[in-house]
């Protein structure tokens, strides 16, 4: 038997911080028991822990003062903790901060320079003999078109099921060539592997639309199948019924 899955909670600004608070001015109490207590996941109060109200705890521990009058200033206490929030995610803007979803790299961004600069290297030693002119950055890609309708039209009665999950109906490949010494995008068009792709799209679809027809075949035979054995069932109860009244007046 599958263990139910804990049900998701959000947690205020204000309910954070009163935890928090609540916690720090208890003793003799352990982390897990108080989340216990509380009914809160250890792991989401580890991460409170770690991320939450960090910048608010610096400026209560280094400017206690300068916070006391900015805070008495506010006309509430609600207003004063609003305002102050709002005027620490400024700064944090300004300093090139912003509220992201936290995510696990798998190189470190020196590894990246590294990377990067190593490649450079090597193709400047190979090729630095060659005219700038002569140097191209060629990058292939591929361009959908033809958007499909969110919806479609099916028959009543008949599946609306599709055969793949094409959400394209053809697609272009193209090669944008920039040149060193020109900066301008050239872009080549590839027709031939386009062309390709059409026809195995309209072989897909021929392949389709073969087998739907095969299924509808197969299934008006079922009705009619089914539609001759109601008539045969009918007249054989109508002649037993028949029959029966027969012997039943002699």
């Amino acid at each position: 038997m599958d263990k139910p899955k804990r049900q998701q909670r959000r947690y205020t600004n204000g309910e954070r911080k009163a935890c928090l608070n609540e916690f720090s001015a208890t003793t003799a109490i352990s982390g897990r028991d108080f989340c216990r207590r509380k009914n809160i996941a250890y792991s989401t109060w580890q991460d409170w822990q770690a991320r939450l109200f960090h910048l608010m705890r610096w400026v209560k521990a280094n400017k206690m003062a300068w916070l006391v009058q900015y805070l008495s200033s506010k006309t509430s206490d609600a207003v004063a903790y609003k305002s102050f929030r709002t005027l620490l995610l400024r700064f944090s803007y300004r300093h090139r901060f912003r509220h992201r979803i936290p995510c696990k790299r798998k190189v470190s961004q020196q590894v990246l320079d590294s990377v990067w600069l190593g490649y450079a290297a090597t193709f400047w030693d190979k090729y630095a003999q060659y005219d700038k002119s002569r140097i191209l950055n060629v990058d292939e890609t591929a361009i959908f078109y033809d958007m499909p309708p969110g919806k479609t039209l099916a028959e009543i009665g008949m599946s609306s099921k599709v055969s793949d999950g094409e959400k394209h109906s053809d697609r272009l490949t193209t090669v944008l060539t920039w040149e060193k010494e020109q900066p301008e995008v050239r872009v080549v068009w590839k027709q031939e592997q386009a062309d390709q792709r059409r026809r195995e799209d309209e072989q897909r679809r021929q392949e389709s639309l073969d087998r739907e027809e095969r299924e509808r075949e197969a299934r008006k035979r079922e009705q009619q199948h089914e539609a001759l054995m109601m008539t045969f069932m009918a007249k054989f109860i109508g002649s037993s019924n028949y029959k029966y009244k027969i012997r039943a007046s002699q």
